[in-house]
């Protein structure tokens, strides 16, 4: 609902030039603030903001503390490796699966953001951009003349989610299931059999994770 007043009522004059981040810095890195009680619990939830800062119309930034599950930061004792930014390129990651994987997941969002126009378009993003609008299942569509529109479903929830269906914009058609964030093997970006179209203009989801984002290019 913020970012529809914000660009619906013109409050920036161009938001796709702004950036968006997370809110906190290496003191109080965001991780840090996301609900859980261990890394595992929030890591779905930090996926999820990263997911948000990639698709809106915005320019994205993410800081190098915790957001790549680094303990440097709040938690570190001054003076040990954790602490500074070299740890990043210590065995201790490198060598650790779920920094790795955490790595490509955000390498994924950076390309996804550089190779599709639809994510860096100059359309603000109205209620019409909106597809879904709920408390905790909701999605938008980003669009850009001659380029694949992209649709980004969030459920923003520990329940998971049945089947639902969206109707696309007025002239908006789709047909296909690629998910940039679904996994394949130890990469990112694959069909989504959960995804499918029982007409041109509506997007049908057999279901939806806890905590799942879904960002599916929908035409060719």
């Amino acid at each position: 609902n913020d970012s529809i007043t914000w660009d619906s009522a013109s409050y920036l004059d161009k938001p796709w030039n702004h950036v968006a981040f997370f809110d906190n810095y290496e003191n109080d890195p965001f991780l840090n603030f996301a609900d859980g009680a261990t890394y595992a619990d929030k890591l779905p939830r930090i996926r999820m903001a990263a997911a948000y800062l990639f698709t809106i119309n915005r320019v994205p930034m993410l800081f190098s503390g915790n957001e790549f599950l680094l303990h440097y930061g709040a938690y570190a004792p001054i003076g040990t490796y954790e602490k500074m930014p070299g740890f990043l390129f210590t065995s201790a990651v490198t060598g650790n699966a779920t920094y790795q994987d955490n790595l490509a997941y955000m390498k994924a969002l950076i390309q996804m953001r550089k190779n599709n126009p639809a994510l860096r378009s100059e359309e603000r993003m109205t209620s019409a951009s909106w597809i879904r609008q709920g408390s905790t299942l909701f999605g938008f569509i980003r669009r850009q003349a001659d380029s694949p529109s992209i649709v980004v479903m969030f459920n923003n929830s520990p329940n998971p989610v049945g089947s639902f269906d969206t109707t696309m914009p007025a002239g908006v058609t789709g047909s296909n299931n690629y998910n940039f964030i679904k996994k394949s093997g130890s990469t990112y970006g694959a069909a989504d059999p959960t995804v499918s179209w029982p007409s041109s203009n509506v997007m049908r989801i057999s279901s939806m994770q806890p905590w799942e984002v879904k960002i599916i290019k929908i035409n060719p």
